[in-house]
């Protein structure tokens, strides 16, 4: 059900998602290619890539600008981890479009029959490794260059969506183990954790694509859960509308869901207004006005820049280099000050 209410929803054109897009378009050109970390950075710094710089990304909203520092921390730590865990004997299929349906050509084998086919279903697969012949190694590496949720290999449905079909298509051999490698570097992170593998067996493999046939060609059944927070079908679904307005009973006497969810609501504009009495009292007391049960203590006050950016651009001015005033976020008002102190920047000027 949730497939047929998310085909009914547009593309929601998120810039992180054309930004993906876009770096997957440079891998799949250095991988190749077999470009190096200098003729990557030669080649694409300065690039914007977009659906009309590039026909094949026809999904693609928005133009993405690629910059040295976007590709040195995306895609040559992606290229590295490549070249760490795929043998160079390998054989390797780059930005794959596979499906749940076994073509002529891959017939020769009777476990193919053990799969069961899905009509329509496919998708793309970043890279598919074959090293069978030398080191019994198969698999696919996918590769995911969001900063936000982090990804894990293990039992990961998309993994083996990705190993089905590219077995299925015959790009992957038969045999008893496959590997599935997640790439994702993030900024949030240490580069020890960017990467993720897990090894899954042809039964698993076969077992799930039994249980996606049957989700796909099964009834079609509506069920409000969990689920609904990852399906964009949920604005048009009537099971999740209904939920919303079912009053349903909670742990709290005399409130029901609905009146929990609508109290949830308020949770921002309550968070605001006690900001509001916490500037207020402080800007009170600075002033000299006696609040009872309140008392000036150093540090007190508003510790965060207004304007991240205006504010990294006036500490450049005022003589602090840019590794300095910003790493991965621009320096706190509290370090600021010592570093103009260190630099020696007049008074006045602070």
């Amino acid at each position: 059900a949730s497939r047929i209410e998310e085909q009914k929803n547009v593309r929601s054109g998120s810039i992180y998602a054309d930004r993906g897009t876009a770096l997957h378009h440079v891998m799949e050109q250095a991988i190749t290619g077999d470009m190096t970390d200098d003729e990557v950075l030669a080649q694409f710094t300065g690039v914007a890539i977009s659906k009309t710089t590039a026909p094949s990304l026809k999904d693609m909203v928005h133009t993405i600008d690629l910059t040295a520092e976007l590709l040195t921390a995306k895609v040559l730590p992606a290229l590295a981890y490549l070249d760490e865990i795929i043998p160079a004997t390998a054989k390797l299929y780059v930005e794959q479009r596979v499906g749940l349906q076994v073509p002529d050509s891959a017939l020769g084998h009777h476990m193919l029959n053990e799969f069961e086919p899905v009509d329509g279903a496919f998708g793309y697969v970043d890279v598919v490794f074959d090293d069978s012949a030398t080191s019994g190694r198969a698999g696919v590496e996918d590769h995911k260059f969001g900063d936000g949720i982090m990804v894990s290999a293990e039992d990961n449905d998309q993994g083996r969506y990705y190993l089905t079909g590219s077995i299925m298509r015959g790009l992957l051999p038969i045999q008893e183990e496959y590997e599935f490698h997640i790439f994702q570097p993030a900024d949030s992170r240490d580069p020890a954790d960017y990467g993720s593998m897990a090894i899954y067996s042809l039964a698993d493999l076969v077992r799930f694509s039994r249980d996606l046939a049957d989700a796909i060609n099964g009834p079609v059944v509506y069920n409000a859960g969990a689920h609904c927070a990852k399906c964009k079908g949920r604005l048009t679904c009537a099971a999740y509308q209904a939920m919303l307005t079912t009053a349903v009973a909670t742990d709290v006497p005399g409130m029901s869901a609905k009146d929990l969810g609508r109290y949830k609501a308020l949770v921002p504009a309550l968070q605001a207004w006690c900001k509001d009495v916490e500037a207020a009292a402080l800007r009170n007391a600075q002033l000299g006005v006696e609040i009872p049960g309140y008392a000036l203590k150093p540090a007190l006050g508003n510790s965060a820049w207004r304007d991240d950016q205006k504010a990294c651009l006036a500490l450049g001015r005022l003589g602090l280099a840019a590794d300095v005033r910003a790493v991965k976020k621009t320096l706190s008002p509290t370090q600021a000050l010592k570093a103009l102190k260190d630099v020696g920047t007049e008074t006045k000027q602070i």
